[in-house]
Formats: C-alpha cells, sequence, structure tokens
C-alpha cells in the first residue's frame, strides 16, 4: 500500500500527488496556504497523466479549490495543476 501524503509533507513541498488525492491519502484538513500544486507522474504517456491530473483537480474542486493554472512540463516530466483555495465567503 502507497504512504499517506501527510499534512507535514504536503505543507513542506506545497505539492500532493494526483493518485494520493483520488486514493484518499492525502490530508489537506490542516493546510496553511491557498495555493497547492498537485502533480501527476502516474500513467505512461503524456496523455493520460494529464487526464488523470485533471480528473484529481475535478475533485479538488468540489472541497473549494480552483484551477489557477496546468502546465505539462515536457520532456517525459509529471503536469502540474496549481490550485487555489477559495475563500470563505
Amino acid at each position: 500500500m502507497a504512504n499517506v501524503e501527510t499534512a507535514d509533507q504536503i505543507f513542506r513541498t506545497r505539492m500532493v500527488s494526483a493518485s494520493a488525492l483520488l486514493e484518499g491519502r492525502a490530508d489537506l484538513s490542516r493546510y496553511p496556504f491557498r495555493l497547492l500544486a498537485i502533480h501527476s507522474p502516474r500513467g505512461s504517456i503524456g496523455t493520460e497523466r494529464m487526464s488523470f491530473l485533471l480528473t484529481a483537480a475535478e475533485h479538488l474542486m468540489s472541497f473549494g479549490w480552483d484551477v489557477v493554472n496546468i502546465t505539462d512540463t515536457g520532456q517525459g516530466g509529471a503536469p502540474i495543476a496549481v490550485m487555489q483555495r477559495r475563500l470563505p465567503e
């Protein structure tokens, strides 16, 4: 079983994996920042990685986050989505 991405790990890196989000292994309960990056190393080709990343971004949107930007790092790197937590109304 893959490791839980703890609040402390996410706090230090300001990044979380798409797989941890979708598998319920990411603890964002005490995340103090408004911006967070999601990375998606999963998938054998770029289109699979991007699809997995977009699924994770949409999942996080249902918890009060919005997409700021999405980029493909190229050269076999993982695509990244920058997310921003909505301010409470």
